[in-house]
């Protein structure tokens, strides 16, 4: 399963302007992840479950809703988060170079072509 997460992120990051992809625990642990050489992919996975975690906290305690998404504009480029089930995140880094319609609906079609691949200890259940 981890060889065909992996194979759905490095295909994910073929994309022009997509330069990081992560998948992690809600608690931070790296499960797959792909990117340029010198990244430190676990602290980036470790960071994405942090910050959906806050905002998801954010959330509830303002608003009484959830949220679904968060993105973190950048001088250089974008930081999007998303959940993929109940127990693991998706973390991506664009590119100012792409659209932010775009990023978002090739997020979506990820996080769908993720879910079904992910181990079974991660989940819903």
């Amino acid at each position: 399963m981890e060889s065909e997460l992996n194979n759905v992120l490095n295909e994910f990051r073929q994309i022009k302007g997509v330069e990081v992809a992560v998948v992690a625990t809600r608690d931070g642990v790296n499960i797959a992840s792909t990117s340029a050489a010198g990244v430190d992919l676990y602290a980036i996975s470790a960071m994405t479950a942090v910050i959906l975690g806050a905002a998801e906290m954010m959330y509830s305690q303002a608003l009484d809703d959830r949220a679904e998404h968060v993105s973190v504009e950048c001088e250089h480029g974008t930081v999007f988060i998303t959940g993929i089930c109940s127990k693991a995140v998706l973390g991506v880094t664009t590119a100012n170079s792409m659209v932010l319609g775009q990023v978002i609906y090739e997020i979506k079609q990820l996080a769908e072509k993720l879910a079904p691949v992910m181990p079974e200890k991660f989940k819903i259940g």
